[in-house]
């Protein structure tokens, strides 16, 4: 894969996440699953570039963790909120 083909993969898949942040707001999932199989893609590929173009590729891979690191902490916020929604709507009485 070519450098500038990894920077429109990796900014495809910053549309995703975006995509699924949106789609959070919405009280909606997106299947993620695949994710993490491109971005250890993505993570390959880089290695395997010269120095000189793995540099160009740095700042769009770093916004992608970043972005990643995002969502992540909105879905343990969102898992949070619901384990507590569960809590207080628990009704069990024990006997």
């Amino acid at each position: 894969m070519t450098k500038d083909k990894l920077i429109m993969e990796i900014k495809a898949l910053r549309e995703i996440i975006s995509m699924g942040q949106s789609k959070l707001e919405e009280d909606q999932y997106l299947d993620m699953e695949m994710m993490q199989a491109k971005v250890d893609e993505a993570c390959q590929v880089v290695a395997e570039f010269s120095p000189e173009d793995a540099g160009e590729v740095r700042e769009p891979l770093s916004m992608l963790l970043e972005d990643l690191e995002s969502y992540s902490s909105i879905i343990r916020k969102r898992q949070d909120e619901l384990d507590n929604e569960t809590k207080d709507n628990d009704t069990t009485v024990e006997q």
